[in-house]
């Protein structure tokens, strides 16, 4: 589940299990895998995908204040040429993150 609100959902897809825990950073990787198929699906060429990527200054600007580089950009080319070379594997981060991806215990409707 995904939060608290949407309980009734949740269990219509047979999710029991109290909300995820926010994690900025697999955040950041899983959006990054999903771009990187997307452009994969649509036949969109490498040098194309760093072009597009040029398009999103605001990103770029704020990803070299908090991270010193265009980290965005170099997510999703490192995750479209793993793609590329069949190597693609979904980041699920640190085992201890998977573990603990949910909130404990809370189990209001």
């Amino acid at each position: 589940m995904m939060a608290w609100d949407i309980r009734a959902f949740a269990l219509d897809l047979g999710d029991e299990g109290p909300p995820f825990v926010w994690d900025e950073e697999r955040r950041a990787q899983l959006r990054a895998q999903l771009d990187a198929i997307y452009f994969h699906l649509y036949g969109i060429e490498r040098a194309d995908v760093d072009y597009i990527m040029s398009t999103f200054p605001i990103v770029e600007r704020k990803d070299r204040a908090a991270h010193g580089t265009y980290r965005t950009r170099n997510l999703i080319l490192s995750y479209y040429d793993a793609c590329a070379a069949g190597a693609l594997h979904t980041w699920l981060g640190p085992a201890e993150r998977r573990a603990a991806r949910r909130h404990s215990g809370d189990t209001r409707a």
